[in-house]
């Protein structure tokens, strides 16, 4: 007879039956899982994050789930290699949807399943850190303690204490990610930027504040959050409803001249390139926002609207892994509006080319655009 409380998280992944039981494909295997998960309430927690992980990897149309336990096998054999028993994080890294064409952005589906993992190497302490760090070119999911996904854009990193969850929840942001966070009214959902700090019990939000870029962007897409200062800690939260952005300018930005208006009941920034100043701007609310835009990365699908080439490249840059140079101020200033889902650099770029004139070049992963 088999003991599954003995079981781990990637027992229950490697095992067809359970598959069959998340996919809900066979009514056999329905029955009998259900029928264990009751008669054993203990195996519950390690079964349901199985199952979220089965559940990502169905939706990314990945493999059958046995590679993933050749890629668990893999990693743990490095770190053995490496002689590391102790780490300060840990991932599981799948290799995904390896695109076949050119440059084009393959995606790493990186789950990481916090506290789960860490029987393969040992046991974290209190002030050790984990830690996932996303290259460009590459998308990851995160599924934190609580149940919150973490999802992270290209050139992103989020960090997380071990013990997460057991008396608070709190995480660190660089880049971008988008939140569905558990709901837990005694237990503040909080995440920090260099900036600014997100005060959330349940709700769905995304963050952008890449290192280098001048503005720190937080959209509320459900429930509701505060955000505070962390220069100004004395000051009270501003809060967020649904559809609403607070942008916040990085101090002594120079970034482009700022617009607001209001269109069809909808607010767009519209930046202008060509006239980049120094800033004092205050941080400021935008109301009635078409979130689609801002999130559609999740999707897979990179979105712009009224986007100057230069800010283009930078989007470019970090959904396909390249280095993108423009000889000309002239070709900087054009701006777009599209989607690119699932086109080569090459095919985004000749896309781009049928709009305005330009010229490119692709040597290994630098683009370089001329008149």
């Amino acid at each position: 007879m088999i003991d599954y409380t003995q079981w781990d998280i990637e027992d229950f992944i490697d095992n067809k039956s359970f598959l069959h039981y998340v996919l809900k494909d066979s009514s056999h295997d329905v029955e009998t899982w259900e029928f264990i998960i009751e008669s054993h309430p203990e195996i519950r927690s390690k079964a349901e994050k199985a199952a979220q992980i089965l559940e990502l990897l169905s939706r990314a149309q990945l493999p059958d789930p046995g590679d993933l336990q050749k890629e668990l096998n893999h990693f743990k054999s490095r770190m053995i290699l490496t002689g590391k028993k102790n780490l300060t994080w840990t991932d599981l890294a799948v290799r995904t949807i390896k695109k076949s064409l050119p440059y084009a952005a393959s995606i790493l589906l990186l789950v990481t399943i916090g506290l789960g993992i860490q029987m393969f190497f040992g046991n974290l302490n209190n002030n050790q850190l984990c830690k996932t760090i996303v290259g460009k070119g590459q998308k990851s999911i995160v599924i934190l303690p609580d149940n919150t996904k973490v999802w992270l854009n290209s050139e992103s990193e989020l960090t997380y204490p071990a013990n997460f969850g057991k008396n608070k929840r709190e995480v660190s942001l660089i880049g971008e990610a988008y939140f569905s966070v558990t709901h837990d009214h005694e237990h503040p959902f909080l995440v920090n930027t260099a900036e600014i700090k997100i005060k959330v019990y349940g709700t769905e939000f995304n963050v952008k504040c890449y290192k280098d870029e001048q503005i720190v962007e937080t959209t509320l897409i459900k429930g509701s959050l505060g955000i505070s200062r962390k220069e100004r800690s004395e000051e009270s939260e501003i809060m967020l409803k649904p559809n609403e952005q607070f942008v916040y300018y990085r101090k002594n930005s120079i970034v482009s001249k700022v617009i607001a208006n209001k269109e069809d009941e909808k607010t767009d920034l519209k930046r202008k390139a060509d006239e980049s100043v120094l800033v004092k701007t205050k941080p400021h609310l935008i109301q009635n926002l078409n979130p689609y835009p801002i999130t559609a990365w999740k999707e897979q699908r990179l979105v712009f609207t009224n986007e100057s080439f230069s800010e283009l490249a930078t989007k470019l840059e970090r959904w396909y892994d390249v280095k993108v140079i423009i000889e000309s101020q002239k070709i900087r200033q054009y701006r777009y509006k599209g989607t690119f889902e699932n086109e080569t650099i090459e095919q985004a770029l000749s896309a781009l080319k049928l709009a305005t004139p330009f010229n490119f070049i692709i040597e290994k992963r630098t683009v370089y655009i001329t008149e």
